[in-house]
């Protein structure tokens, strides 16, 4: 994947302080301070935007240059400014490890099973329920179900109607945005599904009582 973007000015952009990173988003504060607690490493790397997790050794790489313009409208994001970008990718890789764990205890959390499950089913059909897990990066890696399961994770925690407005949109997907993107479009009875199970992953990852 390229490294940076030649277009940026990288020296004129705000710094990514990681203590304030989630100032805007407070479940997602939780989720990182868990993270952070259970022994879980952010290091910044200053040469590339490409961020990656590495779940054993419960690492996050954090890419500080912008992400290529062209990238960011592939993902859906591309109107989000600098500083958010940040929080949005550092949410996403952190719920690598949300996945993990929950991977790890399939008793209290039968809800991460059942949707790896339900997405890679869904992925079969060549299509799936995120941009990020379409993303050509992904293909032939057998990994775009999980790529799809970290993204409903992680909008969730950075706030919870970003979620059900994702999946509205796939619930009334246009024809042109399933081809270009490989999204699946969705009824509604799956819709409220997946958001009952991501919030249920969230609240016991977190220890919430309703």
């Amino acid at each position: 994947m390229q490294q940076g973007d030649p277009k940026f000015n990288f020296e004129k952009l705000p710094n990514v302080d990681l203590n304030s990173i989630f100032e805007r988003f407070p479940n997602a504060q939780k989720i990182y301070d868990k993270l952070k607690n259970s022994g879980a490493v952010v290091n910044l790397d200053p040469n590339g935007w490409v961020s990656v997790t590495n779940n054993t050794n419960r690492v996050i790489s954090l890419g500080i240059k912008p992400i290529p313009k062209q990238v960011k409208e592939d993902w859906g994001i591309g109107n989000l400014d600098f500083l958010t970008e940040k929080s949005y990718i550092l949410s996403h890789e952190g719920n690598h490890l949300v996945l993990w764990d929950t991977f790890q205890d399939k008793v209290k959390f039968p809800e991460t099973v059942e949707l790896l499950t339900l997405f890679s089913q869904i992925r079969k059909s060549g299509k799936g329920i995120s941009k990020l897990g379409s993303y050509d990066f992904y293909k032939g890696t057998g990994t775009q179900h999980e790529e799809d399961l970290v993204e409903m994770l992680n909008l969730y925690s950075l706030n919870p109607d970003f979620l059900k407005g994702h999946l509205m949109y796939l619930s009334n997907l246009p024809d042109d945005d399933s081809s270009k993107f490989k999204l699946l479009k969705i009824p509604e009875i799956v819709r409220d599904h997946i958001f009952s199970k991501i919030e249920t992953i969230n609240k016991k990852y977190l220890n919430i009582q309703d």
